[in-house]
């Protein structure tokens, strides 16, 4: 019989060293998913353009979302900032039409609004990152705060997908004005989706 067998699982704050261990591995896990849903939301912005033929959306526009996202752990609060850059009025980026009528901005916080037993890319992303936490917990004899542990999760999976996604706009930012092939390459990524390699 081991140590742990038998006893009592100790609690661990969700901040706490073993608890943070299992947790950066659990997000590293998902990190291609939120890659992947980002390179999908980048794409609707290909034809959202200037009248000069520019990309409309400004890449410290959506630097300023990850830094509100960076910055708090509500995830109404990132929502409510990417609301405030649709309805500003330099927002027309954020709250236009692409050819096939998504609104990047109401598409942006689709993935990122949480409703438990939600199928948004966040909230999927917390539920997987969450159940491996707590199963690495519980091999070592140790329980969390499940609520505290979620908010976590989902505080950092945001950030992480806002992140990625400002990468790869970054990307086809920078591409798009000598290489319109970038958004092919982004494409493929955002095939991916759903597990399809």
């Amino acid at each position: 019989m081991s140590q742990t067998q038998g006893a009592q699982p100790r609690s661990v704050s969700v901040q706490g060293a073993v608890c943070q261990f299992a947790l950066r591995g659990a997000i590293d896990d998902a990190l291609d998913d939120l890659i992947i849903a980002g390179a999908d939301k980048v794409t609707l912005l290909k034809d959202n353009r200037s009248r000069t033929g520019r990309l409309s959306l400004s890449r410290s526009q959506i630097k300023n979302v990850v830094n509100v996202a960076g910055g708090t752990r509500s995830p109404e609060a990132v929502s409510n900032f990417i609301r405030y850059q649709m309805g500003r009025q330099g927002g027309l980026p954020w709250r236009h039409p692409t050819v096939n009528r998504q609104v990047f901005g109401r598409e942006v916080i689709a993935d990122i609004e949480c409703e438990k037993g939600g199928t948004s890319t966040i909230e999927t992303a917390t539920r997987t990152v969450c159940e491996k936490v707590k199963a690495q917990l519980q091999d070592r004899n140790y329980t969390t705060d499940v609520t505290e542990l979620e908010r976590e999760a989902r505080a950092q999976l945001t950030a992480l997908y806002l992140g990625y996604l400002n990468r790869t706009y970054a990307y086809c930012e920078a591409m798009d004005k000598d290489n319109k092939n970038c958004w092919d390459d982004v494409a493929r990524i955002a095939k991916r989706k759903g597990g399809a390699a």
